[in-house]
């Protein structure tokens, strides 16, 4: 079971430890209680380079690959988008128009009303398109960002050799610290990360 306390630093003789406070209640109460600071963090340089791994040495391919779809997407949204602003644009036109036919008395008040109506209700339904349309390529630009920022964070800590308290705040939420297996003497360790 976890317990979910932090974990706090200990030191016995020049080495520096990780562990559970309810340890000193009773050392069956936490199953992650006790880990070497040193066996963390080259758990977590082994875990950030596999991730670093799977994200920078993507196959080039296959990088150009989604790369040209986000492309291709966002210019059909963005063709979309046109065509709907010019049919928006088209039904202000007809109202503006139909107002002038009312005025110049060449539609009655009831052939008014009645086309109005329907042109209005028309371009309604036309803005909610367009609106959709402007939403699904925002969230498009936002999911290339996004891409686009995990790949520059990662960069940045490509080859290091050292955990430092910046590369830690940056990319990692929390871990947790498992019991030890009885055959293999390794604690489970699961990082939880940011990106």
């Amino acid at each position: 079971q976890y317990c979910g306390y932090t974990l706090k630093t200990s030191k016995s003789h020049e080495d520096r430890y990780l562990r559970c406070p309810t340890r000193q209640v009773d050392k069956n109460e936490c199953i992650g209680s006790f880990i070497s600071e040193k066996v963390l963090q080259r758990t977590v340089l082994k875990e950030l380079n596999v991730l670093i791994d799977k994200y920078l040495n993507v196959d080039q391919l296959e990088e150009n690959v989604i790369l040209k779809q986000f492309r291709n997407d966002k210019e059909l949204l963005q063709k979309e988008i046109s065509q709907y602003q010019a049919n928006v644009n088209k039904y202000a036109k007809a109202l503006k128009e139909l107002f002038m036919q009312k005025v110049n008395e060449s539609i009655t008040q009831e052939e008014f009303v009645s086309l109005s109506a329907e042109l209005r209700k028309d371009k309604e339904h036309i803005e909610t398109l367009l609106a959709e349309k402007q939403a699904k390529l925002l969230e498009l630009n936002n999911e290339q960002e996004t891409l686009k920022s995990k790949k520059q964070i990662l960069e940045k800590y490509t080859n290091v050799t050292e955990l430092t308290r910046e590369m830690t705040d940056n990319l990692i939420d929390y871990i947790t610290v498992g019991q030890k297996d009885p055959t293999t003497k390794k604690k489970e360790i699961e990082i939880y990360w940011k990106i």
